[in-house]
Formats: C-alpha cells, structure tokens, sequence
C-alpha cells in the first residue's frame, strides 16, 4: 500500500497525501532569528487588514457565510486537527496522529498536549466531540455538516482527556485530510458565539459585523506568539475603496486586488503584490434541475461557449491557468486522459438549437466575493453573443447574492479545498454547497467509493472516473485556475506566497515596522 506520495505541481510545490496513520509534518514554533542580513522580525504593533464584508458577517466557526472575511477571522480565533501549510502539504495541528482500525470505520484521534483556549481552560477530547455534535445536530445549519455525515453522532467516545474515538456509518479513508476544512474548526466544548473562545492564534476583542473586528495576541499559543500585538480586520464593500486605503495608509494589507489593476497596484511606491498559485476556481454554475440548463444539451453548449485563454487572460489579467470543466488541481492523481475543452461556437449553436434555445436570453447572478468573479460572468457574456446567448450579469452586494445562494439558476462562485472534500460539497447530491443541484447516481456512488478507499492509488482511479462524469455532464464550468494576489505596505514582512490560497489568513510570522 502506497501510503505517502508526492505528485510534480506547478511552481515546484507538492501535496503530501497520507492514509490511515503517517507521519504528518510537526508544527513547531519556528526560528525567528534574521539573516542574510535582513532585519530580525519584531514584536508589537497593529496590523490592519481590509476584506470584503457585509451586515451577515460572523464569527461563528461552524455556522457562517462562508465569505472570505469570514474565514479570515475564524482562522485566527480557532484551529483545525490537521492543516495544509504554504506548499499544500498536510500537517498537524490540535491532533498529534491518527489511525484507523482494519476497515477504515473507526478512527482514533490522538489530540496534542498542553494546548489552552483563550480562557485559560484546557483544550481536550471533549471539545472535540462537542463541535461535532454541534455540527452533527439534526436542526443544525453547520456548513460542514454535510462534510461529516458518515459520522455516527453516537459512536464519539472521549478515551482519555487527550484520546477521541470516531465510529463511522461508513468507512472513510482520507481521514486526516478532512480536518483540515475551513468548516471543521474545533471550539470549546461551551461555546458562546457571543464572546468567542478558541485556541487560535488570536483572540476575540470586538466585532461589529460589516464594519471592523479586533482581536489581540494570544501569548499562549501552542505554536508560538504572534508578533504584532493585535489584528484589526476592515471591512470595505468593493476593491477600490481598500486599495484607496491601503494607498493612504489606514489599512496595511488588502485581502485582494482587482488583478485587473494588479500591475498598477505594483507601480505605487510602497506598496507590494503577493502572487500566490492556488487550487481555487471560479466556476459558472447552472442549476442543473431547472429549465433551460436541465437539458445537457444546453449545459454542454455553455461549456463550449467559454473561451478559457480569454478568460484567464481577461477575468483574471493572466494571473491563473486554464482548467478543464473537473476540479481538484493539486491532486496527486496523475490528471484523467480527457481532451481539453476548447471553444466551439457552431457547435454551441447546434446544442442549443437542437434544445429549442435558439435564442436564449438568462441572467447570471455574481457578486464581488472573491477578485475574477464578476470579471467572469462579465467575459462570458460577451462571449456568449456570439452563439447567440443573451446574458445579462447581475453584480449585487454579497449579502443579497448570499441570500439566495442555492437559488440562481445561473451564477458565479469559488471554491477552494481537497479534492474529495469539495466534491463532496459542491458535487454530491444534497451536498451543502452543491449550487448546481446537480445529481449523479454514478458519482455519488464512486464518490462513496473514494471516501472509503485507503490505498492512494486505487483511489486515484476512482478520482479521475468521478472527473469524468464531471466533465461530461455537470452544472460547472470550471474555466480556470485563479492566483490569489494580495497587496501589502512596505511596513509588512513576513507574508509568504501560499497554495491554498489563504496567506493572508497565516499571520503568526507577520510583523510590522515600529
């Protein structure tokens, strides 16, 4: 059995997969000595940082908008089990190991010592057991829910103080990997999402949702201090107005930058870009149960009206590469043998003929949640004329896109996350961010296949028929792979380049000038 493999991935990075129990990369405090002649790093100092954000954020680690900003917050107040650093490599966090019995149906979590919450409490296998229930309750609106649903609520047994038994429904493979779910964040067993206690990095000061949060240094973090003394997070309705700040010094770092306007960003003295690639897409989605895109003719029309050069070029100002209707780009599965898809208007125009839509005319609904949304559905309108397609794009403020989230019947999103992991989100039938309403009988079923599947490589094999299928006839058009840049002041050092796409959300060894 192949436990552990790395796979080539673009910029030289890798991602490590592991089943049953490996030996995972230890999170330790890191070296903060300078060198090379850099100045050493230095303690105190505030620093800012502007997200896109609206009346519906939260600070809730379980129940939230799933919104970049915030994410970004519930990153600082509480951690995972497991992580996947910078170069998309799996590490520990709140658990130390795991390992399953023979049929992959019960895992046993081995939890890491000498942790606290930010009340001073101790962290153990009974807050572990307690987000779960709290994710698992049958009236709970968690947006992991649907992540962990092959867990037997009753099958969770705290061993020890530092020891939890997981019995599943179902066997499940890849379990480690699953912890590392922005949705799957462990809190204490009271949780108040009133007054907000976690173990992360940061701790809980103020919140006022649509306007700013505040949060201050936890000196007792398992992995080490921060540096700056407190973290304050803006929020700002559109790009413009955050880089305007960050321009004039009242924000240090913005969480993104229009990459249409990224070259000019970089023009301004003292300001910097943060070019990270990343596993994020930017799907146009169609509601596969509702007229015309429950036709199959229709959904492959779209798909052959994208331009995914122009796209990438345009939407995304050439910050990204072009994709191939499947997702999961930093897999370790070789990629499935299926021809790129390419642009084909006369071909697009038979489709939609053929399907009585000769001249269609839809909405696509988008929003300014991440950069390249609304460049996307903006770019595919205009392609679409050209096949006849009438597309009118509905840019509106997050929280009314947000509202109806699971309702346009055309639209744009982002996702990022592990394969299995956001398959099962946003693919599965009932899946909890499955905005396509798509429902495949076959790639649930191998879907369940993966999940219980340790061997690497005969889960690639399942992996690369569930791409497949997707290719062929899912509600997505996964155009494009999206670089995450972010802008930062000349005071800011220590932001690094991250796969994930989340380095602004990696704040431990970010500091400021004093």
């Amino acid at each position: 059995m192949n436990l552990l493999r790395r796979s080539a991935r673009p910029a030289g990075a890798a991602l490590a997969v592991i089943a049953l129990a490996v030996s995972l990369a230890a999170c330790a405090p890191p070296d903060r000595g300078g060198s090379g002649g850099e100045a050493a790093p230095q303690e105190g100092g505030t620093l800012r940082i502007a997200a896109p954000g609206s009346a519906n954020d939260s600070v809730d680690p379980h129940i939230n908008s799933g919104s970049v900003i915030d994410l970004l917050r519930t990153e600082q107040l509480f951690d995972n089990l497991t992580k996947y650093d910078e170069n998309f490599e799996l590490t520990w966090q709140l658990a130390e190991s795991m390992e399953a019995n023979e049929t992959n149906d019960v895992w046993t979590i081995h939890l890491r010592d000498g942790v606290k919450f930010h009340d001073g409490s101790d962290f153990g296998a009974d807050d572990v057991i307690a987000s779960l229930d709290r994710i698992l309750a049958p009236d709970s609106t968690a947006n992991g829910a649907s992540l962990v649903s092959f867990i037997d609520p009753a099958g969770l047994t705290a061993v020890d103080d530092l020891t939890v038994e997981v019995r599943l429904a179902e066997p499940y493979g890849p379990f480690p990997e699953l912890w590392t779910n922005k949705y799957l964040r462990i809190a204490p067993a009271e949780f108040d999402p009133q007054n907000p206690v976690g173990t992360g990095p940061f701790e809980y000061k103020s919140f006022t949702p649509g306007t700013t949060s505040v949060f201050t240094r936890n000196e007792d973090y398992w992995a080490g201090a921060p540096l700056v003394d407190e973290l304050e997070i803006v929020d700002f309705a559109d790009n413009a107005s955050a880089i305007n700040a960050l321009k004039g010094g009242q924000i240090d770092v913005t969480y993104s930058v229009p990459l249409s306007e990224a070259a000019t960003v970089a023009e301004v003295p003292g300001l910097n870009l943060l070019d990270s690639e990343t596993n994020m897409y930017i799907p146009i989605t169609m509601r596969t149960d509702v007229a015309p895109f429950d036709d199959p003719r229709v959904r492959e029309a779209f798909k052959l009206i994208a331009d995914r050069e122009e796209l990438v070029a345009v939407a995304l100002n050439g910050y990204g590469a072009v994709a191939n209707d499947y997702i999961g780009r930093y897999s370790v599965c070789e990629a499935p043998d299926l021809p790129q898809r390419e642009q084909d208007i006369e071909r697009a125009k038979e489709l939609l003929s053929d399907a009585g839509y000769a001249d269609l005319s839809v909405e696509i609904a988008t929003t300014n949640g991440t950069v390249g949304m609304v460049e996307a559905a903006q770019v595919f309108s205009e392609q679409a004329k050209a096949a006849g397609v009438t597309i009118t794009v509905n840019n509106m403020d997050a929280s009314v896109f947000l509202d109806n989230y699971k309702n346009w019947p055309l639209s744009v999103d982002f996702y990022t996350d592990s394969y299995l992991q956001v398959a099962n989100r946003t693919l599965s039938t009932g899946g909890g961010s499955n905005v396509t309403h798509w429902s495949n009988a076959e790639f649930d079923g191998l879907l369940r296949s993966a999940m219980e599947e340790s061997d690497v490589d005969a889960r690639c094999q399942i992996e690369n028929e569930m791409k497949t299928i997707e290719y062929n006839d899912s509600g997505n058009i996964v155009w494009g792979w999206a670089n995450v840049v972010n802008a930062y002041s000349d005071n800011v050092h220590g932001l690094v380049p991250n796969a994930t796409g989340k380095a602004v959300n990696q704040l431990t060894e970010v500091w400021v000038d004093q």
